[in-house]
């Protein structure tokens, strides 16, 4: 057994992944914390001391003749000892890096050739685990490969090195860049065949451990897997905008977060820093896939290695078959930025449009500033919300713009807020509060009174909605959760128990899902509540359709190129119909569909037809679809950038925010744009209603109201 590490995103110091955290796989050569023992053959599970080894690809501008191998070090030396490992790390900047330390099983070799990572062509690759009977099992697998494969194979005595020979002789050449989304069913066929090759030769009940790593340089798979009834090896991933040092020269390092995008994307053994809260954990027998798309961010997908389900493989094959569309050219603009470079997000967007739209530039009102990016807005008539990346939520009067409080309760970013019934509702790392909004002396400026704090079990909670007695958030490890909210009067400030005790309402996460259910597979981005019907946006360019009462998934609905960032629900209007057929839009035909789950024949059984549901994402169009029929009546297109946020508005109207730096104002009645607010040198992040137009929460700290043209 042993550990790894592996990072996709802006270029930075192999240095501040590899050996300067306070838990870097450095680190982890001599105090690992969650290494399974692997028999008794091991060394003691702290100690990784059998050798180490990086890999890292260069940054576009830095290669030489076109080459796009890339670059390794491997030591036989513990990494705590390698005086090497430190004088090179800090001299080396990359987008894309390996890490490996060794633990070797009492009698093996600790030699250079079985050190980690392996590469060959465009490819590099590292493993933790092992192949349960690989003495037996060498030589059926080697022969199984084509010839010019197997005389390539790095080490014939290392079971990594062969499992990388298997995945090689899937590809006709070594040095052949393949689309994003075809690593991953390469990785689950190379798991696939190594467990038949164990069936066939009896050794199918020895236990296997296989944690396999691979990139081209490009898009990294990982997997988690064994074939055993236990936990596999331990396997983490975390996303985010950058990771860097919470103070100069300090040990504590620290994911940030500047919108809900990722910039980032991290895959360890064990996570690299003390704030567990950043890190999810990969499902066993499960992959993640990390991949560029269009400027610059990380696309993160979580997949099922070996999944039989026809809708699930279904669901996978048009997120990939979607993703692939919205994968830039441009990935390697990534690799020729310079380490610690400003997010995409606070640069200075883009906008033009020869459209006859009126545009407006200056807002009604420029709330206090707080200096601080905005990430989430909410309002409830009298006051508005704000949340920052630094887990403050700032409280305006919303006539006036005054800052009235300061929220502190939270200690990461405040990536979601939503009120309801009386009630706020925020989520940050693993967290969503619950906060009374109503004072007992009926003061409309009273400071929010904390009720709760709902712990969830992993990841970020990205997305939040809040209906009459629930709330719903959706947390960065794929999954949604309903919880019940705080009875009138009780505070429940400790992580309860399912279910209802003494009268209070407590937790009560009895769904929802994962891919294997019907789930996402991807970051939930977005929810919606409308009655008993759940509606959920995430990474994996699909919108679905949930029933809260059956706490069952209804239906998938497909059409965007890209990550679904946003959703929204407008009432529909009387002359707000589309005409027939001949207006519905589909891009790609079958694409912009309906996958409906099993039994959902019955048609009682869809959200009544009373309004539309939109959906944004980062193809820059809006798609308004019709929850009864469940198909996409319209593409809203004039947008030039993600489409970051949607809201319902007044008279008709919602509003759609992109990283263009404008919010659009659209009719419910003709569907076309009638006004366009300028956000200069910024963008807006979140929105909200305005009884006279729209309220934005953006990059720059700062929170606008706008006035709709009523004309």
């Amino acid at each position: 057994m042993c550990r790894l590490m592996v990072y996709l995103g802006d270029p930075i110091v192999v240095a501040d992944l590899v050996t300067r955290p306070s838990h870097s796989v450095m680190k982890q050569s001599f105090a690992a914390r969650e290494r399974l023992t692997g028999g008794p053959g091991y060394i003691p599970l702290s100690i990784n001391a059998d050798g180490c080894g990086i890999g890292w690809y260069a940054r576009e501008v830095e290669r030489k003749d076109g080459d796009v191998t890339p670059g390794i070090y491997t030591s036989i030396s513990p990494a705590w000892n390698d005086v090497n490992l430190e004088r090179i790390t800090p001299k080396i900047v990359s987008p894309l890096i390996f890490a490996h330390v060794r633990a070797a099983m009492v009698g093996t070799p600790v030699v250079q050739m079985k050190c980690h990572p392996f590469s060959i062509g465009r490819y590099m690759w590292m493993h933790n685990g092992e192949i349960g009977g690989f003495s037996a099992l060498r030589l059926p697998l080697l022969n199984a490969l084509r010839p010019e494969v197997a005389q390539k194979c790095p080490c014939f005595e290392s079971d990594t090195a062969v499992a990388f020979a298997v995945f090689l002789n899937q590809l006709d050449d070594p040095m052949v860049q393949l689309a994003p989304t075809a690593l991953a069913p390469l990785m689950a066929a190379t798991i696939a065949t190594i467990r038949h090759v164990a069936v066939q030769n009896g050794r199918g009940d020895e236990t296997s451990m296989l944690n396999f790593v691979v990139s081209d340089g490009r898009t990294v798979v990982a997997a988690r897997y064994t074939n055993a009834t236990d936990e596999p090896a331990s396997l983490h991933y975390a996303t985010g905008s950058a990771f860097r040092r919470k103070k100069e020269a300090s040990a504590d390092f620290r994911l940030e977060y500047h919108d809900k995008r990722s910039r980032l994307g991290l895959v360890a053994s064990e996570p690299l820093t003390d704030e567990v809260a950043d890190w999810a954990q990969v499902p066993p027998n499960h992959m993640v896939v990390l991949m560029h798309s269009e400027g610059s961010f990380v696309d993160t997908l979580v997949l099922p290695i070996d999944c039989e389900s026809p809708e699930v493989q279904d669901h996978v094959t048009r997120c990939f078959r979607a993703l692939d569309q919205s994968i830039a050219d441009n990935a390697p603009q990534a690799l020729q930025q310079a380490p610690g470079g400003i997010p995409r997000a606070l640069k200075r967007p883009s906008f033009a449009t020869g459209e006859d739209v009126p545009v407006a530039t200056a807002p009604e009102t420029i709330f206090e500033e707080t200096g601080q990016s905005v990430l989430s807005v909410a309002a409830d008539g009298t006051r508005v919300f704000s949340g920052s990346p630094a887990g403050t939520i700032h409280v305006f009067d919303l006539q006036t713009g005054k800052l009235l409080h300061t929220l502190d309760d939270h200690s990461h970013a405040v990536f979601s807020l939503a009120v309801a019934d009386g009630r706020l509702f925020s989520s940050s790392m693993r967290v969503v509060n619950e906060w009374d909004l109503t004072s007992p002396d009926g003061a409309a400026r009273a400071r929010p009174r904390l009720l709760s704090t709902r712990h969830h079990s992993d990841g970020d909670v990205l997305a939040l909605a809040a209906a009459k007695g629930v709330v719903i958030g959706g947390p960065r490890d794929v999954s949604i959760h309903v919880e019940k909210a705080c009875a009138d009067g009780v505070t429940q400030n400790s992580e309860a128990t399912v279910g209802e005790q003494k009268g209070e309402l407590v937790r009560a996460r009895a769904l929802l899902t994962d891919a294997l259910t019907g789930g996402h597979v991807s970051t939930v981005y977005a929810v919606v509540v409308r009655g008993r019907w759940l509606f959920s946006a995430a990474g994996d360019a699909a919108v679905k359709i949930w029933d809260l009462d059956a706490g069952k998934h209804k239906a998938s609905l497909y059409g965007h190129a890209g990550a679904v960032m946003a959703l929204a629900d407008v009432q529909k209007q009387p002359s707000s119909g589309p005409d027939a057929d001949a207006q519905k839009e589909r891009s790609n035909g079958s694409d912009a569909a309906t996958s409906p789950s099993d039994g959902q024949e019955e048609r009682s059984d869809a959200p009544d037809g009373g309004f539309w549901l939109l959906s944004g994402g980062r193809d820059n169009s809006v798609r308004v679809w019709d929850t009864d029929t469940r198909e996409c009546v319209r593409v809203l297109k004039g947008h030039a950038d993600d489409v970051l946020a949607l809201c319902g508005g007044f008279g008709g109207r919602f509003y759609s925010a992109s990283a263009d730096g404008t919010i659009r104002a659209w009719s419910t009645a003709t569907w076309s744009c009638t006004q366009i607010f300028h956000h200069e040198d910024t963008v807006p992040l979140a929105i909200w209603p305005t009884e006279r137009g729209v309220g934005s929460g953006a990059a720059d700290g700062k929170v606008r109201s706008w006035l709709v043209d009523r004309k």
